[in-house]
This record gives C-alpha cells, sequence and structure tokens, in this order.
C-alpha cells in the first residue's frame, strides 16, 4: 500500500476541517469567503456610490465573490420576479463600475454560476462549476479541487444517474477494498455510483491502477479484485496513456495533501456544499443519507 502522506498543509489544510462521528473523520469543505466576510465586504463605504443608488429603495445588494480581479456584486430587485430580479455589477479597485455580461476564458458567463451558487445548486446536481478548474479561477478553494478532481482520470460503477462521490484508492490497500464491501450493496440497488480514482507510485498500484482504468466493465473487475481474485487486473498490460493517467491521479493527490487513503469527495445534492469523508466511515448509512436526503 503506499505510504500515507501524514500532513494536512498549505491551501488543503486551510480548506479541510474533518469532523464526521466516524473513524474516518469526515466534514464539510468551507469556502474562501463566508457569508460573515461577505456582509462585512458589502457594508464598506468604500462601494461606490453608484452602485448603491442602483439598489434602489426596494433592493438588495450582497458581495459574489471576486472575479478577474474585480469585485462581484449581486444586486436584488425585491419588486421584480424571475431573471429579472437578479443584477450583477463588476467594480475596479478604482471604483470603476461595470454592468453586464462577465464570461470565463471558456465563454462560461461567471453570473450564469453566481445564479447556480445563490440558488443552493440546481436540484440534485452534483456536477463542478464551469470554469472553477482553471489555474486563475477566482473560485473558492473548494470548488478548485472538486473541480480538478471531476477532471481526474476514473472509473465509474453503478448507474450512471444515481448521486455520486469520488473516492481515491490505492488498489493495493486494505481499507481501500474494506471500503468498496461496505459500498457495494448500494452500488447494486443503484442507490449510489461511486467514481474511483486510482493512483500511485509503487509498482503495484501504478499497474493495476492503470489496469482498472482501461477495463471494458470496471465494476466486475474491481469487485473480482477485491474478492481475492488478483488476475484480474494483473492480467492486464495497461498502455502507456493509462499510466500517464495515474501519475496525474498521483499528482494531483500529492498537490492537495490529502492525509489518508480511502479519501471521498462529493458534493451534497440538497443544497451544493461539498464534503469530505477521511478513510472508512464506521456508518456508510449516513453517508448514504446526506446523498440520497433519505434518513
Amino acid at each position: 500500500m503506499e505510504k500515507k502522506v501524514t500532513a494536512l498543509i498549505c491551501g488543503f489544510a486551510a480548506m479541510l476541517m474533518l469532523v464526521l462521528p466516524c473513524r474516518a473523520d469526515a466534514a464539510q469543505l468551507q469556502t474562501s469567503q463566508s457569508k460573515e466576510s461577505a456582509v462585512q465586504r458589502a457594508r464598506n463605504l468604500d462601494v461606490p456610490p453608484g452602485l448603491r443608488r442602483l439598489v434602489g429603495a426596494g433592493g438588495d445588494i450582497e458581495y459574489a465573490g471576486q472575479y478577474y480581479g474585480l469585485d462581484a456584486w449581486r444586486i436584488i430587485d425585491k419588486n421584480k420576479e424571475g431573471p429579472q430580479r437578479d443584477k450583477y455589477a463588476y467594480v475596479t479597485k478604482e471604483g470603476g463600475m461595470l454592468l453586464g455580461i462577465l464570461t470565463h476564458p471558456d465563454g462560461t458567463v461567471v453570473t450564469d454560476v453566481k445564479r447556480a451558487v445563490h440558488g443552493k445548486n440546481v436540484a440534485g446536481r452534483q456536477a463542478a462549476l464551469p470554469g472553477a478548474a482553471f489555474a486563475h479561477s477566482q473560485s473558492a478553494r473548494t470548488e478548485k479541487v472538486y473541480a480538478q478532481v471531476e477532471a481526474a482520470h476514473w472509473v465509474s460503477l453503478g448507474q450512471p444517474d444515481a448521486p455520486y462521490i469520488y473516492a481515491f484508492i490505492n488498489t493495493h490497500c486494505d481499507h481501500c477494498k474494506e471500503y468498496w464491501r461496505a459500498l457495494e450493496n448500494a452500488v447494486s440497488l443503484g442507490q449510489l455510483q461511486v467514481r474511483l480514482i486510482p493512483f500511485g507510485r509503487m509498482g503495484q498500484n501504478r499497474h493495476a491502477g492503470a489496469a482498472l482504468l482501461e477495463a471494458k466493465d470496471p465494476l466486475k473487475v474491481w469487485s473480482d479484485f477485491v474478492r481475492g481474485n488478483e488476475s484480474a487486473l494483473a492480467a492486464v498490460q495497461p498502455s502507456q496513456k493509462s499510466l500517464q493517467n495515474i501519475d496525474r491521479n498521483s499528482a494531483l493527490f500529492t498537490d492537495w495533501k490529502i492525509a489518508s487513503i480511502p479519501f471521498t469527495l462529493y458534493r451534497r445534492p440538497a443544497d451544493g456544499r461539498i464534503l469530505a469523508v477521511q478513510g472508512v466511515p464506521d456508518n456508510i448509512l449516513v453517508l448514504l443519507s446526506d446523498l440520497t436526503g433519505k434518513g
């Protein structure tokens, strides 16, 4: 099994506080800008007078983050409904103000992303926010890491329409196999989809992980492997491309200073919040309840 990373430091440490009542501590990832700091910024006297005038008597204003060096503000007209209710203004550091559409480099409209966030995410939506994976993205670090995990090289086990989790694993990690045994029934019942992200720099994990990425039926192959049929992966000679993809997964794991495996990341469909689980939870039902909303 790969040697576990033993310290949570730098950006990932600032982002993760792991606290679920299970052997594997888990917790909600905190956004880079709290609601309190947003309110404080919104009340700042440096807000341009012109922006305050746009709010009007029946409106409100809230800070919406910083994008490409511009402070974004959501202007809410409480006298209107639908798309006409919200406007967005982008303020320069000199106090200049822009009204209209701001886009990410990929053409995604920033305001569309913000509407999704303010709407507590689209019901049941678990996908990463558009543009969050870009190196220069101003998204919260939680959104950045989630977007990078979504863009990693993984295999899907389960029904495509089931709520899903991402799980970093080493193929020869006993705890990772234990985790799969605990999840397998929920996957077979269509309650859960597991997106396995194999990684590893050691020969066994690197080779078997690459073989898993190439498997035509990864669910069967992984299940057989966990049950003791090591030939399910050992017999496959992975391509150089798959080995490189495993190396990319390993680099992602290392870059974010993840503490141990299995490591699970998911967006809770009910409210769009990103949560992490480190290790094997004592009670898988708690995890399933979080994903399905059924206690």
